[in-house]
């Protein structure tokens, strides 16, 4: 939070672009230590067995701000200037800093990860399979959601006013895929991952074939954006509960993971729109969510006879006699 602070107030008063690149790269640093540390403070903080719907609640404050703060800056932007809004958001980080300093209890020191600690948790099958997964369909998300506007705009043919209604609808929806993910990991982290997986996959199929058709486009953009929260929960969950010992070490590699498939992503997307059209570039992320849902559907079938004979373990002994 203080490197937020510092990189916000850097921005607002930058006065060349090594300025602003300096700025922008603590901002990095920000978002990555972020997500690297949300699922394993999270698990500290959360109540046994309380984890998916914890992870709920910090998605659903990440999904709101992702709705509203977009549009209030563009607001305040234009009323007042881009420095304005960086000011502004200075003071947010500020108030947000001192609100976790209140509020959010001593956790204790943790013990610090070598590359060691990071190798032996890479190679747990279920994390290994989990961060390909998210490689694949990560990188198909952010490289049809990257160029979302100029579908919408070329082939949807919906005016400014729609598209934004539409990217606002993609938000909303993110707030019920949040509950439903919750729900679903609970259950299951597993299984959340490949519903969130598998539906994304359709909606993005369903897309790229009735994109000229604003009512194909609607639904398809709903689903899409409830089940990518899906994912998310769904994944943090899962990796979280896979490296219950070092929740901090599978977070750093998930959250890496991710940084990594949206930067792929957005410049695939990019090479695809400018050869073959946005309508391509949906295609091409339908297919990588298609090869990520193959990659789980295989992994949890290989798994299940383990799962089965674990059940049928823990049910003998609650059936043995005292």
């Amino acid at each position: 939070m203080a490197l937020l602070f510092v990189s916000d107030a850097l921005t607002a008063a930058a006065v060349n672009l090594p300025m602003l690149f300096v700025a922008r790269a603590l901002l990095g640093l920000c978002v990555g230590s972020f997500w690297s540390l949300a699922g394993a403070v999270v698990v500290r903080l959360a109540s046994a067995g309380a984890f998916p719907r914890a992870m709920s609640v910090l998605f659903t404050g990440v999904s709101l701000a992702t709705v509203l703060a977009a549009p209030t800056a563009a607001y305040v932007a234009s009323l007042w200037g881009w420095r304005t809004g960086y000011e502004l958001a200075t003071a947010l980080a500020g108030l947000a800093a001192l609100f976790q300093v209140f509020t959010v209890p001593r956790l204790g020191r943790g013990s610090a990860a070598g590359w060691s600690e990071y190798r032996e948790v890479i190679g747990r099958p279920a994390i290994f399979v989990a961060l390909v997964s998210v490689l694949l369909l990560v990188a198909g998300h952010f490289a049809a959601f990257t160029y979302i506007r100029s579908l919408l705009e070329q082939v949807t043919r919906l005016d400014v006013p729609a598209i934004s209604t539409a990217l606002l609808a993609f938000g909303l929806a993110a707030f019920a895929g949040n509950l439903v993910g919750a729900a679903l990991a609970e259950r299951s982290p597993r299984r959340a991952t490949l519903t969130g997986a598998t539906i994304i996959t359709l909606a993005l199929a369903a897309l790229s074939v009735g994109a000229d058709s604003a009512s194909a486009a609607w639904p398809a953009l709903v689903a899409w954006g409830a089940a990518f929260a899906i994912v998310i929960v769904g994944y943090q969950t899962w990796v979280t509960s896979e490296a219950a010992d070092r929740p901090e070490v599978a977070g750093g590699l998930l959250a890496a993971t991710f940084q990594v498939s949206i930067a792929s992503g957005a410049m695939a997307g990019g090479l695809v729109v400018d050869r073959l059209g946005p309508t391509s570039v949906v295609q091409y992320a339908a297919l990588a969510g298609l090869a990520a849902v193959a990659l789980l559907v295989l992994y949890l079938r290989a798994q299940k006879p383990r799962l089965d004979a674990a059940r049928e373990t823990a049910g003998a002994e609650d059936e043995s006699p005292a």
